[in-house]
């Protein structure tokens, strides 16, 4: 297995000398000759003995590359994303003619529209539905035919996103599509019908790049990581849930040497090649890279129900770096403890020493600093609650007291007078004094002291 690319319910597979493909098929993206399922990889024919140079699948269709550059597609035709000059569904793969002279090196799949780059010029050829400027040909006209975009010579790399596309060039990166979610990286969410420069990324030599559907991701050769778009499930890892207008240099993968990075609609992948992790890291829905550190210790699982204080002190970090980390929403302090803890429950296994002179070591820091602030956070607000707790109590007692001395009061009063007692008596269901009533005087004493909640919370085993 050389190759795998997966579309919205089926996969494709190549080997060296077959492609497989699996999943549903109902616009013939399995390129098996019909619309059924297949629940388990099956060859395509006309893929036997041949080499696959590149795959690509979108939710109902699909391109190849073959090893002499010729461009293959199949699947759902309603937008003339096939590249056919009709938008028929194609149940097995068909050349496109119109790039018979144009070897490809790479394509690409968006929602109705396809992409490749010219072997030979590096020029950029798209065709498909163009409604949202995602043809990058200045307007929101649908193409049958590949047709070359203009603007962009040289292209080494490309990829295409839901209604967005990337390609980069030696020295910029370009983007075009539609931007609603900031995923061409301009700083607004207006669409640009043509490819634009992303200027945050100028003289940045690219090594990788992705599109995700609403979001997109570049590797550097200088081991940066830049990733931008939609960020409301936490996708881009940027800490919040929200989206970035413009590139932002991620903290969890800067510094890796990316081998290949893959985003989808609510996460990321990321393979890097390091000799102090593991090499499968990821940016999920939790906002955060997620890695099995081998430098880290078990004993993390204890530390992180610690005060970051006292973990501060242990392990020698700084504990006014770890106050630098900014505010976190409640549904985002969740999703990184999700992370942290199925994160703390590998540790385990591994039972490795922390030594904070990795870099890896530091970044997995940078993932449970926070949850260790947001443990003290916690604490804090439990112990605040107490000392309201044990305010409230005091007050309750205070105004019991006046109460019983006012009845006290009373009491004396009306003793005096045989005719207003035998009345009060009668008032207080021919009891002495309301505050007599063993109900009312003992709730007093059965009011527990919050100094006592506060010293049973304190020397429990508090987790999270």
């Amino acid at each position: 297995m050389r190759l795998v690319t997966c579309g919205y319910h089926h996969t494709l597979i190549a080997t060296d000398d077959q492609l497989l493909s699996c999943g549903t098929g109902e616009h013939g993206q399995l390129g098996l000759g019909d619309v059924l399922e297949a629940s388990i990889p099956m060859p395509i024919d006309i893929f036997s003995g041949r080499s696959v140079c590149h795959i690509a699948c979108s939710r109902y269709h699909c391109g190849t590359i073959t090893e002499d550059g010729t461009v293959w597609t199949w699947g759902r035709g309603e937008y003339g994303q096939l590249g056919h000059g009709d938008r028929d569904n194609r149940h097995i793969p068909t050349r496109v003619d119109a790039l018979i002279d144009e070897p490809a090196v790479d394509i690409g799949c968006g929602w109705g529209h396809s992409m490749v780059c010219s072997k030979q010029s590096g020029m950029i050829y798209t065709w498909g539905f163009g409604g949202k400027g995602q043809l990058g040909h200045g307007n929101t006209a649908r193409h049958l035919q590949p047709k070359a975009v203009s603007g962009i010579e040289g292209a080494v790399l490309m990829a295409c996103g839901y209604y967005h596309n990337l390609a980069a060039t030696k020295d910029a990166v370009y983007s075009w599509g539609k931007s609603d979610r900031g995923q061409l990286g301009h700083g607004d969410t207006g669409t640009a019908l043509s490819p634009t420069i992303v200027k945050t990324l100028t003289g940045k030599q690219i090594t990788y790049l992705d599109c995700g559907d609403y979001n997109s991701i570049v590797a550097t050769d200088d081991k940066e990581v830049y990733i931008w778009g939609r960020g409301q499930e936490g996708q881009i890892g940027n800490g919040k849930l929200e989206d970035a207008m413009i590139p932002f240099l991620h903290p969890g993968l800067s510094g890796c040497t990316i081998q290949c990075l893959s985003l989808g609609w609510g996460h990321g992948a990321a393979i890097v090649d390091s000799v102090d992790s593991v090499a499968m890291c990821l940016v999920d829905n939790r906002n955060e890279k997620h890695a099995v550190e081998q430098q880290l210790m078990p004993e993390l699982k204890v530390a992180a129900c610690q005060h970051p204080h006292m973990v501060a002190e242990e392990f020698g970090q700084d504990y006014k770096d770890v106050l630098q980390y900014p505010e976190l929403t409640e549904a985002k302090l969740c999703q990184v403890g999700e992370v942290v803890d199925g994160m703390l429950s590998c540790l385990d296994e591994y039972g490795a020493v922390l030594d904070t002179t990795k870099v890896d070591t530091k970044r997995t820091w940078d993932i449970v600093l926070p949850r260790l602030i947001h443990n003290a956070q916690q604490m804090e607000a439990t112990f605040q609650a107490i000392d309201e707790l044990e305010r409230y109590v005091i007050q309750v007692r205070e105004a019991m007291q006046k109460l019983e001395q006012r009845v006290e009061a009373t009491e004396e009063a009306v003793t005096s007078n045989d005719s207003m007692q035998s009345k009060v008596l009668s008032f207080f269901g021919g009891k002495k004094s309301a505050a007599r009533d063993p109900v009312l005087s003992e709730s007093v004493d059965y009011i527990p002291s919050a100094r006592q909640l506060r010293e049973k919370l304190v020397s429990s085993d508090y987790s999270y």
